[in-house]
């Protein structure tokens, strides 16, 4: 300020100088009025001009820190609008002398959007910035050029042919237009099915699925009226980027966290209600999954040297089954069907299993033929069984190598056996 003030001084005095040296400063009276009203004219375009300089040179950001160090405040002042960010309000109130704003519900036809002096001040929280740089816009028209015969003489000329092309150049200066929504914040799943969100890991500790939802019921926009010259908005972006966005968004994260951390200790509430009576369903379903396993395996003669098995967590039901033992027999069941005996004769092939959709990876499956002459006779086919869908790559072909050598072994023992 003190500068605006020495240079517009310096302008007042070079003014009495002037007028004083072309003799335009004549006793008061009536020619007084027109040099007079010349001088003012002429103050105050120092005076705007003045300012504007100043402004421009002037500009930039400064922070207001607490006792401990920490920014308490930050502000930006330029001659087309001025911010101050309240951190422990976590609220930013913007200024300008002409701004075009208007108020956006969500829902409902645009706002009424209108021209004045503004003094807004908006949460932090769902404050955001957008800018452009302005564009001149030219036209170059389509010409020919010839010659023409002038009193004998040939005068070249330049003829429009119609069309031409649109040229933009960028003239460094923006706009910048200012958002504030008010938002309705919520945290999914709803309430009454919170508990859907936690899970107890293998560690024994929670993991979470719940987030925040955010939904703009209403929102402010102010768009500054004037350019704003390219070396005020490098300062201005430079400022806004290094120290202020940052914090906004630490702000914003750090209040979505207390959101959910308030749901979360709920959702884990609730969870642990169900938490028992879940308990007790999968201890019962892995208990008849047990005993289903411990009889087909005592019908069947079969110790279960090697076993694999999938059931239903919920209600014990084996989906698939496979047991093999050294000595040659083994157990398979899949699909509702058992079978039971030698494994000589059985075979075994890794199969590709269509992804249900294009984006879904490739599963393997295990398929198991094996030599059942009652059910050969009655149906005309092989029997076999798939079973493994899904399982890792190295499980199921570990266990078509031990099918096909076991084949091959029972197979040669029995045929030992018959030759003696």
């Amino acid at each position: 300020m003190k500068q605006i003030f020495k240079w517009f001084l310096f302008e007042c005095v070079r003014l009495i100088a002037f007028l004083y040296i072309i003799g335009m400063m004549p006793s008061f009276g009536a020619g007084f009025l027109m040099p007079l009203l010349a001088a003012m004219a002429y103050l105050f375009l120092v005076w705007r001009n003045t300012r504007k300089v100043f402004g421009e040179l002037n500009a930039g950001a400064r922070s207001i820190k607490s006792k401990d160090g920490i920014d308490r405040k930050w502000e930006f002042n330029c001659p087309n609008f001025q911010l101050i960010i309240d951190y422990e309000a976590e609220s930013i109130r913007l200024k300008a002398r002409k701004a075009t704003w208007a108020e956006m519900v969500t829902g409902k036809d645009g706002g009424k959007w209108k021209t004045q002096r503004v003094d807004f001040t908006f949460p932090l929280e769902s404050f955001t910035m957008s800018q452009y740089e302005v564009v001149a816009t030219g036209f170059i028209p389509n010409s020919a050029t010839g010659t023409a015969w002038v009193d004998g003489h040939a005068v070249p000329v330049t003829v429009q042919t119609g069309g031409g092309i649109t040229t933009t150049t960028n003239t460094g200066r923006h706009r910048v237009t200012f958002r504030s929504a008010i938002l309705k914040k919520s945290v999914s799943p709803s309430t009454d099915r919170m508990a859907e969100s936690v899970r107890r890991g293998a560690d024994g500790n929670f993991w979470h699925s719940s987030y925040v939802t955010k939904n703009v019921v209403k929102e402010v926009r102010v768009e500054i009226k004037a350019e704003i010259p390219g070396g005020v908005f490098k300062k201005f972006l430079s400022a806004w980027g290094g120290n202020v966005a940052p914090r906004l968004d630490q702000i914003v994260k750090q209040d979505d966290e207390a959101l959910l951390a308030d749901y979360r200790k709920l959702a884990e509430s609730e969870y642990m209600k169900t938490e028992g009576q879940q308990r007790k369903v999968f201890e019962d379903a892995k208990a008849k999954a047990n005993a289903t396993w411990n009889g087909l395996s005592a019908s069947a003669g079969i110790k279960g040297d090697f076993s694999a098995w999938n059931y239903d967590p919920s209600t014990g039901e084996i989906h698939w089954l496979a047991a093999v033992d050294k000595s040659g027999r083994g157990l398979f069941v899949a699909n509702g069907e058992q079978w039971h005996g030698s494994m000589a004769n059985a075979k075994s092939l890794v199969l590709d299993v269509p992804p249900a959709n294009k984006n879904a990876p490739t599963n393997l499956q295990l398929e198991i033929e094996v030599h059942d002459p009652d059910y050969e006779r009655t149906n005309l086919k092989r029997r076999r069984f798939k079973i493994m869908t899904g399982r890792p790559r190295e499980e199921i072909v570990e266990w078509s190598d031990r099918i096909n050598i076991l084949a091959e072994q029972t197979g040669l023992a029995a045929q030992l056996k018959g030759a003696t």
